[in-house]
Formats: structure tokens, sequence, C-alpha cells
């Protein structure tokens, strides 16, 4: 604890030692007047003048008043755009199109699993078009359906009735087991 205080005490008396040689060095002093002094009354800042009347030339000021084409555009959208040109006429060609042929193949799908929904066994059937089932990579399950088949046995023949209630005809290894 005496430590503690003869630590306290000589720091505080190094720092009045120090604060008496500024003193004496008038640093403080030279320091402020380095500083340059505030401007004591602030020149305030001009207001800019208000909108006047436009100044015309001669040659223009005989012509007659010339029409507001910024008056036009507060009919248009936000985009630029007439709004008779925004207005929505429908499905093109192409959405019918596409829509017929997502009708017809929802149709084959619910047919498929109305022939489906008699077996015991569960069916997954989702409709859908030709082209999307052309360019996906998960309805090529075949093969490896198959491997499973002919690795699990017993599997096979459950594939192979699936299957052919899917094609519409029974399959001749069922006809055999039953």
């Amino acid at each position: 604890m005496a430590e503690s205080n003869s630590y306290e005490e000589q720091r505080r008396r190094q720092v009045e030692e120090n604060r008496r040689k500024l003193e004496e060095l008038r640093l403080h002093h030279l320091s402020a007047a380095a500083r340059p002094k505030p401007n004591p009354n602030p020149r305030p800042k001009r207001k800019a003048p208000g909108p006047g009347e436009l100044r015309r030339s001669g040659r223009v000021a005989g012509l007659p008043e010339q029409p507001n084409y910024l008056k036009g555009s507060e009919q248009r959208g936000y985009r630029g755009v007439y709004e008779a040109y925004a207005v929505w006429k429908g499905p093109t060609d192409e959405e019918r199109a596409a829509a017929v042929v997502a009708a017809a193949a929802k149709q084959k799908a619910e047919e498929l699993q109305r022939r489906i929904h008699g077996i015991l066994w569960p069916a997954f059937v989702k409709p859908v078009t030709h082209d999307c089932a052309s360019r996906a990579a998960v309805m090529v399950l075949q093969p490896f359906l198959d491997r499973i088949g002919c690795i699990l046995g017993g599997l096979y023949l459950i594939l192979d009735r699936v299957r052919a209630v899917a094609r519409g005809c029974r399959s001749e290894r069922l006809d055999k087991t039953m």
C-alpha cells in the first residue's frame, strides 16, 4: 500500500514539475498565438435571386406562344408509355398453344392415374408436357430402376407390374406368379 502511495506521490510531483516548466517557457501562449483567430462576424451568404421574367429577343417576342410539350407528358405513365398501349390484350398464340398442350398432358396424366389407382401399391403421376419431359434429366430413371429391380428381385415384379399397367397390358411374369 505504501509503495502505491509513493508511486502516486512521485507521479503527482512529476506532473507539477512539468506544468511549471511549461509556464516558464510559456509554450501554451505560443501555441495560442500560432492558432488563427476565429472571424468574429462571419459574412452572411447571399441568397439567390428569385426567378424573374424571361427575357426574349425581339425576333422571338413577336412570335405566337409556343405549345407546352411537357403538359402532354403528364398523361403518360411512369414508364413513359401512353396508357392505351399498356392495356393487356390477352394471351398470344404461343401462350394459347402451350395451354392446350398442358391441358392435354394433364388429361392424359389423370387418365393414367385413374387406371393405376386400382393397384394396391402407390403410384405418383405428375402431368408434364412432352417438351419439358424430353429435356428433364430427372426423367431418365428407367436404367436406374432396371438395375434396382435386378438387384432386389422381388421389387422387380412390382416395378414390372406398374410398368405393365402404365403401358396398358398385363405382365407375363405377373401371369406366371398368379
